[in-house]
């Protein structure tokens, strides 16, 4: 980091430092008044599930993982979860990605941990849904932070994918066998 880099300028270059392929990337994502609103919410909501990634782990002895690639950028995902029964007892997933990545991984993993596969399968399609529509209304029962999610992929279309990458990565660990 240069001697001349501020705060801004780093939390902007967190968002850069999990993939070669985004070196020196820093979105404009939305102008004027908007674009201090998203920033407020990737300042303190994104930022925090990038610093304190709920779930970023392996659980002990996973029952189904998925895995999930996004070429045009680089970023991977496993995801690996623990079943008792048809229920997520636990979720947690590695991954080399960016921010909005990862912070979308880190509020999936706590939406989706006590839920049955078929509710994470319908959790799962509804956030989806929500992204392609570029809606920012909140889901029924979803944790408060999901909507900071949808409101940057709002603010920039191009990052839909990152946001999309870890619950493709879900689909398949908790597909029928």
């Amino acid at each position: 980091m240069s001697n001349g880099m501020r705060h801004a300028d780093v939390a902007m270059h967190l968002n850069t430092l999990s993939s070669p392929a985004r070196s020196g990337y820093a979105p404009n994502l939305c102008p004027g008044a908007v674009r201090s609103k998203v920033s407020k919410l990737y300042d303190e909501v994104i930022l925090d599930h990038i610093r304190n990634a709920r779930n970023y782990a392996v659980p002990d002895m996973p029952h189904r993982t998925g895995e999930a690639i996004n070429p045009l950028c680089g970023d991977s995902f496993q995801v690996f979860v623990v079943l008792e029964g048809e229920n997520i007892e636990q979720v947690g997933f590695q991954c080399e990605c960016c921010g909005i990545a990862m912070a979308s991984a880190s509020i999936m993993t706590d939406w989706l941990r006590g839920r049955t596969r078929g509710e994470a399968r319908s959790i799962k399609d509804a956030f989806l849904d929500a992204l392609a529509a570029k809606t920012t209304q909140a889901l029924p029962g979803a944790p408060e932070d999901h909507t900071a999610i949808l409101q940057v992929v709002q603010s920039a279309p191009a990052r839909e994918g990152c946001a999309a990458l870890a619950w493709a990565a879900v689909e398949q660990a908790i597909a029928e066998p």
